[in-house]
Parts: C-alpha cells; structure tokens; sequence
C-alpha cells in the first residue's frame, strides 16, 4: 500500500503510457479531482501494484470525511494516513 496525494500540477502535460502500450489523459484525472472538489495534497491510496482495488474502503472512508468537512486537510494527512 502506498499512499500518495494529489498535486494537479504533476498531472498536466502529456498523456501517460501504460505497459499495455495504451495512453492515459491526465486531464481526465484532473476532471475527476475537481468534480470531487479535491485539492492539493489531498491524501489518497493506492495498492503495491499500482491499482486501488484493496484500498477501496479507506479511499472512501477519506472522501466521506473529507465531503462532511470531518477532518481539515493536513489532520487527514497527518493522523489517518500511516506513512
């Protein structure tokens, strides 16, 4: 499990390849994030392998509190994210 946080200006550019020889746009991902109205270091996780799929539940559990204002942004980081 690696925990990562969201930096926009790390997304914007060109597309990203993946082993399969296809391209990802980032700007989709941007989309995503600002839909979500997420920002900045915003902390989230992703497994070993690259996929989100073990983490689901803590990446929601994030989002819930982060859309109740639960939590400001750098406690989440701070006190529900093990490094």
């Amino acid at each position: 499990m690696r925990v990562h946080s969201i930096d926009h200006r790390k997304l914007s550019g060109d597309p990203l390849p993946f082993p399969t020889g296809e391209f990802h746009d980032p700007a989709e991902t941007i989309a995503v994030f600002d839909r979500l109205g997420l920002p900045d270091a915003f902390p989230f996780v992703l497994d070993d392998d690259g996929r989100a799929d073990g983490c689901h539940h803590l990446n929601q559990y994030l989002l819930d509190a982060w859309d109740q204002r639960a939590f400001a942004l750098d406690s989440m980081r701070r006190f529900h994210m093990a490094r």
